[in-house]
């Protein structure tokens, strides 16, 4: 099974982890798999692997031609002001649908996720993505 690994901010990744934020917005869709949630280490973050996430659906959202629901923006954390800024000029942005959320009782290193093995070998990952990318984890 793909999974993957995606550098949140603090407070963001609290929201998720606390069942409050339930959108992760990006300017493309997620693939729907269980991303695990790299805290960066911004605004005092711990700088550690947190918990874990799935993605259970996208919706693409043209702003601000779409008329979205006022309980919809607020279930993504973000104002709407902050998402017409960073959409930026195509002012679209996708709405990541956030499912399954499971908090670590300890964080997990980084040195605990490695790249994928495919036609090359697999490497531990030294820095975190700047987004995301997919991830091997032993279970």
């Amino acid at each position: 099974m793909k999974e993957g690994l995606i550098s949140i901010n603090k407070p963001f990744t609290g929201n998720i982890l606390d069942g409050i934020k339930k959108i992760e917005w990006r300017k493309s869709a997620l693939p729907k798999i269980c991303f695990f949630i790299y805290e960066t280490k911004n605004k005092g973050g711990c700088g550690k692997v947190v918990g874990e996430m799935r993605i259970t659906a996208n919706r693409r959202i043209n702003l601000p031609g779409d008329t979205l629901r006022k309980g919809f923006i607020e279930s993504g954390c973000v104002p709407y002001s902050d998402l017409k800024r960073y959409a930026g000029e195509s002012g679209i942005l996708w709405a990541n649908i956030i499912g399954e959320v499971k908090r670590y009782d300890k964080p997990k290193e980084l040195s605990e996720f490695f790249t994928p093995m495919g036609k090359r070998p697999s490497y531990m990952l030294e820095r975190p993505p700047q987004s995301w990318c997919y991830v091997e984890v032993e279970r």
